[in-house]
């Protein structure tokens, strides 16, 4: 083997080194290149589902109990929207129906976490409910809704990862997109 060659075979071995390290840079910051992350319902739905079910209680008697989300984001819309079971217990008497509930979200820069915040009810659907209780059960279904969704986050940006820890940092705007939940990185057009 000749002095050259001999040179050649690491210089070789580096070049493909290099440029197998670029290639992995170009796939793990690929949605950031490409200006947003989109974040499905799936995702969004496996995030939400374990803080379910939610209670809110008047008295020992009179309760709310929500169960069962749906994750659904709407195009246009610039809320996440979700519809639940809601059972409600009048002392030994049970009512339940569907409900469906929209909050705005939050994203907690520090944190780099979303947050689903100002979850208000958006359609009540429940059968013989009397007047006089059904806008407590909006109340309490909203507060209930509130309670299990806005004090944790919906999603949490890895900052363990150089992608998620550049993310972290650069996050613009945060709203419902092709039937996806897209997080805007800043230098990206809308």
């Amino acid at each position: 083997m000749s002095n050259a060659s001999y040179l050649r075979r690491p210089l070789i071995v580096c070049m493909a080194l290099l440029a197998a390290a670029a290639l992995s840079c170009c796939g793990a910051l690929g949605p950031i290149a490409s200006g947003h992350l989109d974040i499905d319902a799936t995702e969004l739905q496996s995030r939400i589902e374990p803080r379910f079910p939610a209670r809110h209680c008047k008295t020992s008697l009179l309760c709310v109990e929500l169960a069962n989300p749906l994750v659904t984001l709407s195009e246009g819309d610039d809320r996440i929207g979700f519809t639940v079971d809601v059972r409600i217990v009048f002392g030994t008497r049970d009512r339940t129906g569907r409900i469906s509930l929209a909050g705005r979200p939050r994203y907690v820069q520090s944190q780099g976490q979303l947050f689903l915040d100002d979850a208000e009810i958006t359609h009540f659907e429940m059968a013989g409910v009397p007047d006089e209780y059904a806008d407590w059960i909006r109340t309490a279904a909203t507060l209930a809704a509130r309670n299990a969704l806005q004090a944790q986050a919906v999603y949490t940006l890895d900052d363990g990862t150089a992608k998620g820890a550049l993310a972290k940092r650069t996050i613009k705007n945060v709203r419902v997109a092709e039937g996806k939940l897209r997080v805007t990185f800043a230098g990206t057009p809308q």
